[in-house]
C-alpha cells in the first residue's frame, strides 16, 4: 500500500514489548501501539491520524491505502 517499512512484534510473545506498550499506556496492553524512529508512539490510530504523522516523515500514502487498509501493530 503505502509500502512503509515496519517491524510487527506480538506482545503477548515479547515481554520487552509488552512492557514498552504497558509503559505508555498507563498500564494497558493496547494494540496497535506504533513507535517512529523520532521515538514518538501513537495507541490505536484512525487511517486518518496515522496518514498525517507517516506524511510528516516523508512517506506518501495514497487515498485508497486508507480505504483498503488494515492497520497492523507496529512497532519500529
Amino acid at each position: 500500500q503505502a509500502e512503509v517499512p515496519y517491524i510487527r512484534i506480538d506482545i503477548y510473545e515479547d515481554e520487552n514489548a509488552r512492557e514498552f506498550v504497558r509503559s505508555v499506556n498507563r498500564g494497558n496492553e493496547s494494540v496497535p501501539t506504533l513507535r517512529f524512529p523520532d521515538g514518538s508512539t501513537m495507541t490505536e490510530p484512525g487511517p486518518l491520524e496515522l496518514r498525517k504523522k507517516l506524511e510528516t516523515m516523508g512517506h506518501r500514502v495514497p487515498l485508497w491505502a486508507l480505504v483498503s487498509s488494515n492497520w497492523p501493530m507496529l512497532l519500529t
